[in-house]
């Protein structure tokens, strides 16, 4: 990753982990408190460590495609 990268995915995390985002579900709150994320309940908002993100970003795949919604538009 290059150094303005990283720089930006650093900040990403930093944000993440002091601001926390809001999750509208009980259930998914229970189940991000259970992997061990701090939950507030009261806000429903978690507050994801740096090992939580990784950890997704490695599940996720490296390339996707995007089909629109109208497929005569190219």
């Amino acid at each position: 990753m290059n150094s303005d990268l990283q720089t930006l995915h650093d900040a990403t995390l930093a944000v993440l982990k002091r601001t926390g985002v809001k999750v509208d579900s009980r259930q998914a709150l229970e189940c991000l408190a259970g992997r061990g994320g701090r939950v507030d309940g009261a806000s429903m908002r978690v507050y994801p460590e740096a090992r939580h993100i990784e950890e997704a970003l490695a599940t996720v795949p490296r390339r996707i495609t995007i089909h629109g919604r109208r497929p005569h538009r190219h």
